[in-house]
């Protein structure tokens, strides 16, 4: 239901990226027509969804040729260049995979090795199952860890040296869904294992592997690993939407959530970053083992998870992308190997569910790079009038409590009545139904959309507010009204 928190979005990022049209994806040249109808479509669509900035890169035949900002950092801030830092959301999946490629190709740890090689104090609820995940079923989600405890501590903990462990060794209480190795399941707990087992071999923080391993390696002067992005000399501060309106948000996580969604950057570097892909120069990842990268184990049109990217094949080339979100921030970055274009695209907003759907502007650049359709930039209907339910169910909730009082001496009171069916019926079944609508808003609508309430408020905060108000409410009134039903009439 939330598209764009965690990786559902990323299926829903997959039908923008032609699944079921690979004949129609045809790359278009980037002409100065071309770029610059680019440029307008960002603007547009940055005025529709009242986006505050943007940054843009475009790649082709392996080299920049277009890079620049729109907008403005936050209120008052100054205007969006290539050079402006985002978030990048799980983007950063794809350089902690980067950097246990690197430690692979020195021979440090195997693509193959289980975890409680390099961590022997690993372990999920099931010490045997979590014995056989490899660091492969990690980088590539088949661990058999769920999406929902995945996303258990978006907040990120500690600043602390030791805030990755602590977030990992929490898992040994966690059951495994699947076993390792079997299923593809997306989780933001792999990759805070990953993090974890970097700083394990290297003996260095997290922070400081990237910065030597990659940043410094490819020249990338406007990266690095923090949460606190907005703190930093031109910047983009990150907006959430609390109903139609965007709103700076400046709380910073904890450093557990660093491998799975710290990267900050800029357009050009990740352009930068691309294009070392692109054409294989070996700086970041060595030839062979960025081929065994790109590749999925799973075959099909996909798309389909390598180690650290989404890949989709299309008729004569495939599309190597992944997608990023945190609060306040959306992000996409993507590129073929065969045709040697990409694009990335940075935003300081993130999306709302059924409001506004940042996504239409990320994924459109990228969907008009590939001469594939744009969606529009209004939400499905389903999705807003899922909102707008979800959004006046306190209403409703509140409505319900007071008209219970307005009308409470008008009621036949069940006290001293024997407690026949009837009578059951009418205390027992209204609290049965406020439970089961509990139920559905903090347990039912968070499990399906693989993510705790505490989780969907980061990202959606009006949403998260009217989960839980309703739940709360309907909690509440479950426990009270019953006793209030009994006594009523006798006041």
């Amino acid at each position: 239901m939330f598209k764009h928190w965690t990786m559902k979005a990323l299926f829903c990022a997959s039908l923008i990226f032609g699944a079921g049209i690979p004949a129609l994806a045809k790359p278009q040249p980037m002409t100065a027509e071309r770029i610059a109808e680019i440029d307008t479509f960002v603007e547009e669509r940055m005025e529709a969804l009242a986006i505050p900035g943007v940054a843009i890169a475009l790649i082709e035949d392996g080299a920049l040729v277009h890079a620049r900002g729109f907008g403005v950092t936050g209120e008052g801030g100054d205007p969006v260049s290539e050079k402006t830092m985002f978030q990048t959301g799980s983007i950063s999946k794809t350089f902690a995979a980067t950097a246990i490629l690197q430690l692979a190709s020195e021979q440090r740890i195997g693509l193959d090795d289980p975890v409680v090689k390099h961590l022997p104090w690993f372990r999920t609820i099931s010490k045997a199952r979590s014995d056989t995940i490899t660091v492969r079923h990690l980088l590539s989600h088949r661990s058999g860890l769920s999406m929902f405890k995945g996303n258990r501590n978006q907040d990120g903990g500690s600043d602390g040296a030791d805030a990755m462990e602590l977030a990992v060794r929490e898992l040994a209480g966690q059951k495994l869904q699947s076993e390792p190795g079997a299923l593809y399941e997306y989780s933001n707990a792999n990759y805070q294992i990953l993090g974890t087992l970097l700083e394990a071999i290297e003996g260095q923080s997290y922070e400081e592997i990237l910065k030597k391993r990659i940043f410094e390696t490819a020249g990338m002067s406007r990266s690095l690993v923090t949460m606190a992005t907005a703190s930093q000399q031109d910047a983009a501060q990150g907006h959430r939407y609390w109903l139609t309106r965007p709103l700076v948000y400046t709380s910073e996580a904890g450093r557990a959530v660093l491998a799975q969604g710290g990267v900050s950057s800029s357009s050009s570097d990740l352009a930068t970053y691309l294009i070392s892909f692109i054409n294989n120069d070996n700086q970041l990842v060595a030839e062979g083992l960025q081929a065994e990268m790109l590749t999925s184990e799973e075959t099909g049109p996909g798309p389909h998870y390598a180690l650290g990217w989404f890949t989709r094949a299309f008729e004569d080339h495939r599309l190597i992308f992944h997608t990023g979100s945190n609060p306040g921030y959306e992000a996409v970055a993507g590129f073929s190997p065969e045709k040697k274009f990409g694009f990335v695209v940075l935003a300081n907003a993130n999306s709302s569910f059924g409001n506004r759907d940042v996504a239409t502007l990320t994924l459109g650049v990228g969907n008009m790079v590939m001469g594939l359709p744009v969606s529009p930039a209004s939400p499905d209907m389903v999705s807003r009038i899922g909102y707008f339910i979800i959004c006046l169910i306190p209403l409703f909730m509140i409505s319900v409590i007071v008209g219970f009082f307005l009308i409470r001496k008008s009621l036949v009171s069940l006290k001293g009545q024997p407690l026949s069916g009837a009578v059951l019926l009418r205390l027992v079944l209204p609290s049965l139904a406020l439970l089961a609508l509990a139920w559905l808003l903090l347990i039912t609508i968070p499990q399906v959309n693989g993510a705790p309430v505490p989780a969907i408020a980061l990202f959606n905060p009006d949403i998260g507010l009217a989960l839980r108000t309703g739940g709360y409410l309907a909690l509440f009134w479950a426990s009270v009204r019953p006793i209030l039903r009994w006594r009523a009439g006798r006041a």
